[in-house]
């Protein structure tokens, strides 16, 4: 079985930004019919932007800053 490779990408992107406190997650969407990887933050910190490409692997990506996770 193989992966798609979008979901490959997210793999290897999410592995880069691990070490960052504010990274939550990512995902694998899409926008304007195109295939797009989301970056899930708890913020916009100055230091995760930086380490955030606008493309990763031919993939368009964008921050979504979402607060810090609370169970529900």
């Amino acid at each position: 079985m193989s992966i798609d490779p979008a979901t490959e990408a997210a793999g290897l992107l999410d592995a880069e930004l691990r070490p960052y406190p504010e990274y939550i997650t990512i995902g694998v969407g899409t926008k304007a019919g195109a295939v797009v990887l989301i970056v899930y933050a708890k913020k916009r910190a100055k230091l995760l932007m930086r380490a955030v490409p606008s493309v990763w692997k031919g993939y368009p990506v964008s921050v979504h800053a979402i607060g810090t996770p609370r169970p529900l």
